[in-house]
């Protein structure tokens, strides 16, 4: 068991928690799926695509702008 799990065991142990609930209660945090958080790596990722997507369409819009600004 990993530290977090450990303690968490000790804690509910402490709380008058009966033993075997206490030990499925601290396992079943250690089996939580983590796969659905984002590292910072992928937010740096999403960070570069966002500006991307808006340095385009920021660009686009001005050509827009100047062609109508043209035909007017």
């Amino acid at each position: 068991m990993t530290t977090a799990v450990t303690e968490l065991y000790d804690a509910l142990k402490q709380a008058g928690v009966p033993d075997d609930v206490a030990l499925k209660a601290a396992q079943s945090v250690s089996g939580s799926d983590l796969s659905h958080l984002a590292s910072k790596s992928d937010l740096h990722q999403m960070e570069t695509r966002i500006i991307k997507w808006n340095a385009g369409t920021m660009i686009a819009m001005t050509a827009i702008f100047g062609a109508i600004v043209k035909l007017l």
